[in-house]
């Protein structure tokens, strides 16, 4: 179950009501905890996905198409420092991706291709 009007199986999200493909924006977490806003079309991730913890700055921001991750994943430390930005096409490592520490440096940095890092630019 992801909230009270929906259940998953098998990494598809149906309506409780009449079990049929959800589609609609799904809420959860609590209050001091990290919280989650996720978007569904026919039942499978779809759209842009957001956690944040206090109302505050976000934890990570990506991007799913027909549930799989596509597009660019943001992930921040708790000061909102950028932590990863990474690329995904078709739900497999795709580009540049790059890590940085708390304090904004750069860390790791390489570029991928199918899931296989193909250049290391920084380690």
């Amino acid at each position: 179950m992801v909230d009270e009007y929906t259940v998953k199986v098998d990494e598809i999200l149906y309506s409780k009501e009449d079990m049929s493909l959800y589609s609609g924006v799904v809420y959860g977490g609590k209050r001091g905890e990290e919280c989650y806003q996720l978007n569904y079309l026919n039942g499978k991730l779809n759209g842009k996905v957001y956690f944040w913890k206090d109302r505050c700055c976000y934890l990570k921001v990506t991007s799913y198409k027909d549930g799989k991750l596509d597009d660019v994943y943001k992930e921040w430390y708790s000061n909102g420092q950028l932590k990863i930005r990474a690329f995904h096409t078709n739900g497999l490592k795709q580009g540049e991706w790059s890590e940085w520490g708390e304090n904004g440096r750069l860390t790791k940095h390489w570029v991928m291709k199918n899931d296989i890092p193909i250049k290391r630019i920084l380690n």
